[in-house]
């Protein structure tokens, strides 16, 4: 029973992780950046609105959605302001570890939700990308292993 559990929170967090990055993003890569993001300790409950943001500061640079949730995650997980300043998030040093990671968290969200999201055609593009690949890798013909 517990396991059928885990199953259903894991569908319905890949869900919202899906929704949040406007499913632009192949499930095997959406879940390689969500496990770079707790393995740099980011909180689970704000990851999916963490990479919703990341992707608006990111196309408003013109970085790929990829990257740019990548720069997210590694800047506050790693307590690096010159990463978040190369996307446009800027923290004054000197702040505890605590405080900046909350400062950091709250500058993304309050940044990114003054952004517009991605365009229909925006959208449509990175998915034709991210359901190719998910085809490769169902079909057994794409694995990466890092």
């Amino acid at each position: 029973m517990f396991e059928t559990f885990q199953k259903i929170v894991a569908n319905r967090y890949l869900t919202e992780l899906k929704t949040h990055t406007y499913g632009i993003l192949s499930e095997i890569e959406l879940l390689k950046q969500t496990n770079l993001a707790l393995e740099l300790e980011l909180p689970i409950l704000k990851i999916p609105l963490l990479f919703q943001n990341a992707i608006k500061l990111g196309r408003a640079l013109g970085l790929h959605p990829k990257k740019a949730i990548e720069a997210i995650s590694k800047g506050i997980g790693r307590k690096s302001w010159m990463i978040l300043d190369n996307i446009g998030i800027t923290i004054k040093r000197g702040l505890k570890n605590e405080d900046w990671v909350q400062t950091a968290i709250q500058k993304v969200l309050q940044k990114g939700s003054e952004l517009p999201d991605p365009t229909n055609e925006e959208i449509e593009n990175f998915k034709i990308d991210a359901e190719t690949e998910n085809g490769l890798i169902r079909q057994g013909k794409k694995f990466r292993a890092r």
